[in-house]
């Protein structure tokens, strides 16, 4: 068995996310990252600077896993084939999918605009009677005024019109639209890489290199290797305790 090193772009990760073509192992956590590892990756991402690799199961005709959609997304409806289990570097591109789609309920991640390059802020948002502040954050101009722009102009995949549209509303001059284009040509094309573990990987090779990545960051409870165990062995997953224990942050 040999590991494969890959390369991979964000608007390659993105699209086998929507597509349902890479899942997560039932057995993994669930999004344990706070608004400050978000915004530090973000700002990793914007500065080109490197993120870590992931780690994949290639998956053939029969899935060794039960699995989920990244970020609790919802299953395509096109029938597309997984193609991969995402052993390791769940946290990060979960933060990526939610903070370029602006998936959180709770806060907005903006590109702030300043002299030396692109920031990164979090904006906390709330719901009150049916609106949600604080309002200026769902408005380009006064964003814009701010020096703020929406991260979710960034998103892979996206269709670029959008950014033009939200440039015009803001009233953006034209260098600037310009140069947030290329920012967001530069994310699309972000590097970040994969070691890819071939089809014919024991299930039991791929729970091991699982829990062992998991116990560099934290200890696994006795209950998440159990789990792992028994998917890898028949595909059920066993009743879980009555007490859960607690979401642990696990840095992957």
């Amino acid at each position: 068995m040999a590991m494969e090193a890959r390369n991979r772009t964000l608007d390659t990760w993105f699209r086998l996310v929507r597509s349902g073509e890479i899942m997560l192992p039932r057995f993994q956590r669930y999004e344990a990252w706070s608004q400050s590892d978000v915004t530090g990756l973000l700002a990793s991402v914007v500065a080109d600077l490197p993120i870590g690799s992931a780690l994949v199961l290639a998956v053939g005709d029969s899935p060794p896993f039960v699995a989920r959609t990244i970020a609790g997304e919802p299953l395509p409806s096109t029938g597309t084939r997984t193609l991969e289990n995402l052993l390791d570097g769940q946290q990060r591109l979960t933060a990526l999918w939610r903070s370029m789609r602006d998936g959180y309920p709770d806060r907005t991640y903006f590109l702030e605009m300043g002299e030396e390059g692109w920031g990164i802020k979090s904006v906390s948002r709330y719901v009150k009677d049916g609106q949600t502040y604080p309002l200026w954050a769902s408005r380009a101009k006064d964003l814009y005024g701010r020096k703020l722009v929406p991260i979710s102009l960034l998103q892979p995949g996206l269709d670029g019109s959008e950014l033009g549209r939200w440039a015009d509303v803001a009233e953006m001059s034209r260098a600037e639209e310009r140069k947030l284009s290329e920012l967001r040509s530069q994310v699309g094309n972000y590097n970040f890489p994969l070691l890819s573990l071939p089809v014919t990987t024991p299930k039991g090779v791929a729970i091991d290199v699982f829990v062992k990545l998991n116990r560099n960051q934290e200890e696994l409870s006795v209950f998440d290797v159990i789990v792992a165990q028994a998917e890898a062995q028949d595909g059920r997953v066993p009743a879980r305790p009555r007490r859960e224990h607690t979401a642990r942050r696990a840095c992957n």
